[in-house]
């Protein structure tokens, strides 16, 4: 369903694909990419990509809506969630609290980013002063 694919949709973006979405796991094996994040605002595109992507080792997996929206895709692609081959976050994000659509792409991103990297996507300053008042920091010294 290339008619998605519109430059005019998504000005900034750095590729637009233009290919159905039964070709997406070759798209990704060819990238070499660890993680994907289904944001066609379709449900039968994201379910056929979804079926795609189950066939390639994704870190992570999201689909961009409410919950309700995730298991509707994911029934749409015949698959049970927990018969993913990867889990599949969604709705895709960490609670930043934006609202605004480049506030939601960053809450995306750093979801993305912390499941790719095994961090924790908490704060440093509560885990600093967490270390702190325990007295369990080790100072590192600086030469």
């Amino acid at each position: 369903m290339p008619a998605y694919a519109r430059r005019q949709n998504s000005p900034h973006a750095d590729k637009i694909l233009g290919c159905p979405a039964d070709q997406l796991g070759i798209y990704v094996l060819y990238q070499k990419a660890d993680g994907a994040i289904l944001i066609t605002h379709n449900l039968l595109l994201d379910s056929a990509s979804l079926q795609a992507l189950q066939a390639v080792k994704l870190k992570y997996l999201a689909l961009l809506g409410p919950e309700l929206r995730g298991k509707q895709v994911t029934t749409a692609a015949g698959l049970a969630h927990e018969d993913s081959r990867i889990e599949i976050s969604g709705p895709a994000g960490l609670d930043l609290g934006g609202e605004l659509p480049e506030s939601i792409a960053i809450s995306m991103l750093a979801e993305c980013h912390d499941k790719l990297r095994g961090s924790s996507a908490k704060s440093l300053s509560n885990y600093l002063k967490y270390q702190l008042w325990h007295g369990s920091f080790s100072r590192v010294e600086l030469d």
